[in-house]
């Protein structure tokens, strides 16, 4: 167990270090800055290693065979460290980024766009006074205008969709 005074020592001679960065560049604050960033690369390394070890490894002695494949993946990634090799991490990165992509696009649908959708739809619901009347026509109109201008943005229009055009860039 290292003594609280040296670890205290330590994060303020590095705070100061960082510090010195306000003054101008300094072989105090580069020192300082390769230390944190070596630190911190050791640390998401070894609690990465750690992490494949006991959900990949053990997983896969547990019964799991299909698991070698994110293990594969994974171990392509690395393939980018060599000129020779570094075409394989293509193939993992894409898979990586691809099912990931598929897997969080029904979430964005159903939170950004249906979400949205529905309340416009729903503003119908919160007519009470002829002032909410007049407010919910006027989204209406204002949601409209916006969709119209952004599908048929391309062309110019004239005449009364050239209005509507315009409404929907101004809304």
């Amino acid at each position: 167990m290292i003594p609280p005074i040296i670890t205290n020592v330590t994060v303020v001679f590095c705070t100061l270090a960082i510090w010195t960065i306000l003054y101008k560049e300094n072989p105090i604050y580069r020192i300082a800055e390769h230390a944190m960033v070596g630190a911190a690369a050791g640390y998401y390394f070894v609690t990465n290693l750690n992490y494949i070890i006991k959900n990949g490894f053990g997983a896969i002695t547990a019964g799991k065979p299909h698991y070698i494949i994110g293990i594969i993946l994974g171990v392509l990634l690395f393939t980018n460290l060599s000129r020779e090799w570094s075409w394989l991490s293509r193939y993992g990165l894409a898979i990586i980024v691809g099912t990931g992509m598929g897997l969080r696009i029904s979430t964005i649908v159903a939170t950004n766009i249906l979400k949205q959708v529905s309340g416009s739809i729903n503003l119908t619901k919160n007519i009470t006074t002829p002032f909410s009347m007049f407010n919910v026509a006027l989204g209406i109109a204002i949601t409209i205008g916006v969709i119209y201008y952004f599908v048929y943005s391309n062309t110019l229009r004239s005449g009364q969709l050239g209005l509507l055009q315009t409404f929907g860039r101004l809304g």
